[in-house]
């Protein structure tokens, strides 16, 4: 995918749309201008949300968890947030990017499933893992093509416990994902080619 827009879009026209019923997503914005402002405000909304429940032990390693989480925002994402599951210190991470499909983008029929999401159409669901070692970090992706327009919403990879806390969450919100374009109406993903319409769509994510 590119950061490039597709040919009639300028900056500003268009917008992704999507929210979270349940609580523990956190925005990361691409631009702060004070961090220090920034990672205090954010702290404060974690020790309000979980109340009682947080402990103030974790405020510092939270906090370094807040900066880290800017410092490793993609750079092509639209939509970046930290999802914090618990009151403490364990984050996952996810992303929402779209842009122009470079030449040539094809998606692999062997790699993902057909999935079919509320607002943005059909897509491919398509689980991640990354050998890092003693364990394999899972992760989960789903990306929708609208013509020219590929969106794209990850699940970054993480240790199988943190993904199977995370993983329903992250479900309910790409349900809730949609592009408009210029004119305000939604941008729909159709069948990607290759893939089978007759092929059974998946009721249920993978937890690990």
């Amino acid at each position: 995918m590119t950061d490039r827009m597709p040919d009639g879009w300028g900056a500003g026209q268009w917008r992704l749309d999507a929210t979270s019923e349940q609580g523990g997503w956190l925005l990361l914005p691409a631009d702060v201008a004070d961090v220090d402002i920034w990672v205090g405000d954010s702290l404060a909304q974690l020790r309000d949300g979980w109340a009682e429940r947080w402990d103030a032990s974790h405020d510092q390693p939270a906090a370094d968890l807040l900066r880290a989480g800017l410092v490793a925002r993609p750079e092509e994402a639209a939509l970046a947030f930290q999802l914090w599951p618990a009151p403490a210190p364990l984050v996952g991470h996810a992303f929402v990017a779209f842009g122009t499909a470079p030449e040539g983008f094809v998606l692999d029929p062997a790699a993902g499933l057909v999935y079919e999401a509320e607002r943005m159409g059909v897509g491919i669901q398509r689980p991640t893992t990354v050998d890092a070692g003693d364990v394999d970090l899972v992760g989960l992706d789903f990306l929708f093509i609208a013509g020219d327009v590929v969106v794209h919403a990850s699940l970054q990879p993480t240790i199988p416990e943190l993904f199977a806390l995370l993983v329903g969450s992250f479900h309910d919100f790409v349900q809730t994902l949609a592009l408009l374009g210029p004119d305000g109406e939604p941008v729909v993903a159709s069948l990607p080619s290759g893939f089978s319409a007759d092929e059974r769509w998946p009721d249920t994510v993978p937890t690990s």
